[in-house]
């Protein structure tokens, strides 16, 4: 869940443009608002070419590359903004989020900070530091970066849940369901909040409680069906077999692959003496299933 990089609107140049050179710039970023990525592209090269030193063409040009995919040119245009004008935070910004998306982390982190070196209270640029500082497993860092989005702006989209994932990979399942706690608080109908909610619940042996949040994140999305498994899984577990077999048949109807709900189900009908049992371990094993042979050896025989 990131952001949507920062463009530079129709406004009065930052250096004095010739007549031309300004109408490709407002053509490009016309073509940039209705989508049409590779027009804008070609408008704003074309102002470049009368204005080397036209910023905010290669500011909206590195945009408009990033927005069509190609964010290695995308960067090469935020360089050379930064070049122009050392003191362009929203460059750095935009070049390390290109950075993040093309999966070098420490070259992004160092773009952030140094976005955050020109503008201390810029939370987007801590959020996008602290996602690139947990994909380097910088765990610790990236909760700091995220506290101090909270500081800054604690009605910041996205940054409970984040955080909550980093504190998971820390094994800190309380502190990760706290934050689930606020984020759903701040949007009640996210049912990827509720799904990991019950998870990190199931974690710390809340099995009642985690099934209570995959039954809301089922009510958001009636296709979830990871939830449903999820939720399926459980039930098996306190000894609800029928409940659990209903819900692996839910998830078969949505996933016809899915040889882990093949085998779950098979297991259920095991324990309510289900002759389909062996139907099911197979279909699981002919879909993949690792562990499926070992439960046709010992009840299809």
């Amino acid at each position: 869940m990131q952001f949507h990089l920062t463009i530079v609107g129709v406004v009065a140049a930052t250096f004095a443009f010739s007549q031309t050179a300004q109408t490709l710039f407002n053509s490009g970023v016309n073509k940039f608002d209705a989508k049409n990525y590779a027009g804008a592209i070609a408008d704003l090269t074309e102002a470049i070419k009368l204005d080397p030193n036209f910023t905010d063409a290669y500011f909206n040009r590195g945009l408009a590359q990033s927005y069509k995919g190609d964010d290695v040119e995308a960067i090469k245009d935020f360089t050379c903004v930064i070049k122009l004008y050392p003191q362009d935070y929203e460059a750095y910004y935009n070049r390390g989020y290109c950075k993040t998306n093309l999966g070098l982390y420490d070259e992004a982190t160092a773009d952030f900070t140094m976005a955050i070196g020109i503008k201390p209270d810029y939370a987007s640029a801590y959020f996008e530091r602290g996602v690139a500082k947990g994909k380097t497993g910088d765990y610790e860092g990236g909760i700091q970066d995220y506290n101090k989005v909270v500081q800054l702006n604690s009605n910041y989209p996205s940054v409970y849940f984040n955080r909550s994932n980093l504190k998971s990979k820390m094994n800190d399942f309380s502190g990760a369901i706290a934050d689930l706690n606020l984020a759903i608080k701040q949007k009640p109908t996210d049912y990827e909040a509720y799904f990991y909610r019950g998870l990190y619940k199931s974690k710390i042996e809340d099995t009642e409680g985690a099934i209570a949040d995959y039954t809301l994140a089922i009510g958001i999305k009636p296709d979830y069906a990871d939830a449903f498994f999820n939720r399926g899984y459980l039930y098996y577990n306190i000894g609800y077999y029928e409940a659990a077999l209903e819900n692996h048949t839910r998830v078969i109807a949505l996933e016809p692959n899915a040889y882990d709900a093949y085998y779950e189900r098979g297991l259920c009908k095991i324990a309510i003496g289900d002759v389909t049992a062996c139907s099911d371990f197979k279909k699981a094993l002919e879909l993949g299933s690792k562990i499926a042979a070992s439960e046709i050896d010992k009840y299809c025989q």
